[in-house]
């Protein structure tokens, strides 16, 4: 070492300089590669959330939650019920050859479990709306080693069940009344973004609002089969009019308590800044230099979070800037945004639909416009419709969303 600096100070002053220079220049490079590796390592680390498995929170666990002397027993009797019917949907779900097959197989099941189910889904319809939310769940550790969220995959397979058991049901038994059915699957959806506060949890829970609607939509003639009648929307085995009115305010209970989208935008927003700060903590050099490269991500996805309707914000942030660490955190939260109000929509209108079943006037708003939904009389029947993404009226045709549809 000392033949070393003795060797480096007989070198001229330039040469000097330019050894120093040289020094700490490949001294910077490899402390910014060592900085991005451990960058790299924490991305990883937190997206593999610690290499550890997801395990959903047990239903059981959630009860738990919400016991208390005051609370009344049908509260927990409700969850033990969905319990039961998310375990008899992995029993019998079918293997659908087409898109208008059911998914269960109700002929597997004997006189008693199908008594038991009915028992299930009116246990869980117990449930009054209020009440859905002693099931809250407020802002959550993504990174904790503990779940915090019920399986939604499970809820969302319920909820098919149930959907495939409102047909089953109006089918063998016509004269009785199915409401506690459809009821159960709309207030299944509302306990399912309640209990779960990231984006993730609202759009199983738009799938579950769609599976109390998708019995009711009329597929026209085309590639697709015609699997109900086409003279009305309404099959009158699956509605009948002095159940409508009731449906209809079932819908429009549902619609006014579901959860603003916008919510669970800044539950992600709050992921996010947690995500941001961890990987400050363990790489601060590579997180300035991307800063200053890219920008503050917090700042762009706040942006984001404010116009979630924006599409050309978001292509441009995502695919403009190409900023890394919205790249990997965002989801599309344009699409998500779209379909929240698509899914909002087509239960607008079956409520529409309903109430002119009922024999009422309809002024059911429209959430593609400031007006309601709107009506078109097809061979002398009214069918109902929202004006869809672009705002105008296209009577039916192009964006525009109704029950009627052809495939």
């Amino acid at each position: 070492m000392r033949k070393l600096i003795e060797r480096f100070y007989k070198l001229s002053l330039v040469k000097r300089m330019i050894i120093l220079i040289l020094a700490i220049f490949l001294i910077s490079v490899a402390t910014v590669l060592y900085s991005f590796y451990n960058l790299t390592s924490a991305v990883k680390k937190l997206m593999g959330n610690n290499s550890e498995p997801f395990k959903p929170m047990q239903l059981s666990q959630l009860n738990e939650r919400v016991k208390g002397k005051f609370v009344p027993d049908h509260v927990t009797t409700a969850i033990d019920s969905l319990d039961s019917i998310q375990d008899l949907s992995n029993k019998i779900k079918l293997t659908k050859k087409k898109a208008t097959d059911p998914d269960f197989d109700f002929s597997k099941l004997n006189q008693q479990q199908m008594i038991e189910l009915r028992q299930d889904v009116e246990a869980f319809n117990r449930l009054k709306w209020e009440e859905l939310f002693l099931f809250a769940t407020s802002q959550v550790d993504p990174f904790a080693s503990e779940a915090e969220m019920i399986n939604l995959r499970k809820v969302n397979n319920a909820s098919k069940l149930m959907r495939d058991y409102l047909v089953h049901f109006n089918r063998v038994k016509p004269e009785e009344s199915s409401q506690f059915i459809f009821s159960a699957i709309l207030k299944l959806a509302r306990f399912t973004e309640i209990t779960s506060p990231y984006l993730i949890g609202k759009m199983i829970a738009l799938a579950v609002n769609n599976n109390a609607v998708k019995p009711f939509n009329r597929y026209a003639e085309g590639n697709g089969d015609v699997i109900l009648p086409k003279d009305s929307i309404l099959d009158k085995n699956l509605i009948k009019p002095a159940e409508a009115s009731e449906l209809k305010s079932l819908l429009l209970t549902s619609l006014k308590m579901e959860v603003p989208f916008r919510r669970f935008l800044e539950s992600e927003y709050s992921f996010f800044k947690h995500f941001s700060a961890k990987i400050y903590e363990k790489a601060p050099l590579a997180a300035n230099i991307l800063f200053i490269i890219f920008g503050n991500p917090n700042d762009e996805y706040r942006k984001i979070i404010d116009h979630p309707a924006d599409k050309e914000l978001l292509k441009k942030t995502l695919h403009g800037w190409k900023h890394p660490a919205l790249i990997v955190a965002v989801p599309n939260f344009t699409k998500a945004f779209q379909i929240f109000n698509q899914r909002q929509a087509q239960r607008a209108v079956l409520a529409a639909e309903l109430a002119d079943l009922a024999g009422e006037t309809q002024s059911i708003p429209d959430p593609f416009s400031e007006s309601n939904i709107r009506s078109l009389e097809v061979d002398g029947k009214l069918k109902f419709y929202s004006v869809g993404p672009n705002g105008l009226d296209d009577k039916m045709s192009k964006d525009d969303i109704s029950l009627y549809k052809s495939e």
